[in-house]
């Protein structure tokens, strides 16, 4: 009996991977599309739909990783709130993106321009090389694992520019 039951699950499983593989480009495009999403509520300041799992990894601001938050969410987005009060403006423009599924892992790079003012301060204009990484959930949403980016020194054909 043990042996029709390892069969049955054998089979089935094998049955089901050409549905995965047709379901991999409708999951880039859910991917691109929530990255996108989010690139929209930061610019809006929207402060209910950011998702705060973009704080997972490396950014640019500080050279200390971040692990996942502790803190509440309704203090995390305090936090952010804060934050777009120090700002007279602040937009991200969504540049060169590539999007990549592996079974239920979706992997994010590119780059995008980040263009902002703090209050009293020069405006900045940045442009941002990322990589993220997710997790397509039971429930039908994308989780952030991991998310890197920095803003080194780029010349027109995309180059480092060494600082020596």
């Amino acid at each position: 009996m043990t042996f029709r039951v390892i069969l049955s699950l054998m089979a089935v499983l094998f049955l089901q991977t050409p549905i995965v593989l047709a379901q991999s480009g409708e999951l880039e495009t859910e991917l691109r599309q929530h990255v996108l999403g989010q690139y929209d509520a930061w610019n809006r300041g929207d402060l209910a739909s950011i998702n705060l799992g973009w704080a997972r990894g490396f950014g640019f601001r500080s050279a200390a990783a971040r692990t996942r938050s502790s803190l509440p969410k309704q203090q995390a987005r305090e936090l952010l709130g804060r934050f777009f009060k120090r700002m007279e403006r602040y937009r991200i423009e969504p540049g060169e993106l590539h999007v990549e599924i592996v079974g239920d892992i979706g992997l994010v790079w590119g780059f995008h321009i980040e263009d902002f003012q703090i209050s009293g301060k020069s405006p900045e204009r940045i442009r941002v090389r990322t990589s993220s990484t997710y997790r397509w959930t039971k429930d039908g949403t994308w989780e952030t694992l991991l998310t890197h980016r920095d803003i080194q020194s780029f010349d027109g054909n995309a180059r480092y520019i060494p600082n020596y």
